[in-house]
This record gives structure tokens, C-alpha cells and sequence, in this order.
């Protein structure tokens, strides 16, 4: 009862928030704005497309491909980061993609990904995983996901298509780094992120 209510409070809150905050970081991935791009043969690949939009290529099974990028983002302010996800090859099993935020460094971070049927919340210190939750997800037969995460306070919640997927309590943010994520065999075009606050 308790969750309940904390999460109808953060509605409320986070609706008022929504409207009281401005774009402050955007990026339409037409021209380089730090993103990171790089090839490892046979593992991954990330690289701009002359659509506009980065492309995150993962080959196999278990290979991570990140790209990461500094923003203006004000890691103890409540903020909304969004993101449209492609999937180019459709979502699969043990095939997942998202967003990494609050990334101190390769090993510390808090990931929101989505996989066929899943979402899933994973926070990682020292290259362990101290965290995790997962729910499932209406609607897998889409390919364009529009990905998105709202903090107020110590709560966090992650959107798929605008429903809330996750909820998680007592999240603390200390970086304003962001990252895009894909892992295993799996193609992503990401585009149009921005980040309010």
C-alpha cells in the first residue's frame, strides 16, 4: 500500500515537475556533439548514419557497445532524459538496448534497457551489480521506442511509449554523464535525446 502511494505522489509531483522544466541538452545526432564512435571487428560498432541518428551495432551474444557523452546535466536536480530507439533488427532474446546515466566510470553505473518482453533497472558500483528490477512490457511488435527517464528527488521511473515500466526508490545521481546501450546480437539507431531539467 505504502508503493502505491508513493507512486501516485510521484505522479503528481513529477507532472507539475515536467511542466516546470526546459530543454537544457538536446542532441539530433546531425552533427558530433562528443558521442563517442569506434569499431571492434567482429564485436561492435557505433557510428553516425547520414539520416542523422547513431547507430550502435552489437555482433554477438554477451558484447557490450556503449557510447558516452558529457552533458549539461545537473546530476542532483530532478531531470528527464528521452530518447526514440530503433530497433533495426527487432527485439530478441538476450538482445537488449537503452540508456546508461549517472556513469562515474566503466564501472559504476545505473542502466534502463529494454529486451523482448522486459525492462530492466541495474545499478553497478565497482563493476558489481548491487541493483536490479525488471517488469514487463506491453507492445514488442513496435520497432521505434521512445525511451525515457524521470527523477524527482531519490526516485527515479523509466517510460516505454510514455508508460511507466519501472519505478525504483532511493536512487542517488552523481554524474552527469549519459550513455547509449546496446548488448548482443543487435542493431539500434538512436535519435532526438534530450534531457530537461
Amino acid at each position: 500500500m505504502n508503493k502505491i502511494l508513493t507512486a501516485c505522489l510521484f505522479a503528481l509531483i513529477s507532472s507539475a515537475m515536467v511542466s516546470a522544466q526546459s530543454v537544457i541538452w538536446k542532441d539530433d545526432f546531425d552533427g558530433d556533439k562528443g558521442w563517442q564512435t569506434f569499431e571492434y571487428k567482429g564485436l561492435y560498432k557505433s557510428e553516425y548514419t547520414k539520416d542523422g541518428a547513431l547507430l550502435l551495432k552489437g555482433y554477438n551474444k554477451g558484447t557490450k557497445c556503449t557510447s558516452k557523452c558529457k552533458t549539461t546535466l545537473n546530476p542532483i536536480k530532478n531531470f528527464s532524459i528521452s530518447v526514440e530507439a530503433t530497433s533495426k533488427s527487432g527485439l530478441k532474446e538476450d538482445s537488449y538496448f537503452g540508456i546508461a546515466f549517472n556513469c562515474l566510470d566503466a564501472n559504476n553505473y545505473s542502466l534502463f534497457s529494454v529486451e523482448k518482453g522486459f525492462a530492466y533497472y541495474e545499478q553497478y558500483r565497482d563493476g558489481q551489480r548491487v541493483r536490479f528490477d525488471y517488469d514487463l512490457i506491453k507492445n514488442t511488435k513496435v520497432k521505434v521506442f521512445n525511451l525515457e527517464i524521470k527523477k524527482t528527488g531519490t526516485i527515479v521511473a523509466f517510460l516505454i511509449n510514455d508508460e511507466e515500466t519501472l519505478f525504483i526508490e532511493d536512487v542517488e545521481v552523481k554524474s552527469s554523464k549519459v550513455a547509449l546501450y546496446v548488448e548482443g546480437a543487435t542493431q539500434v539507431a538512436f535519435d532526438n535525446i534530450e534531457i530537461k531539467q
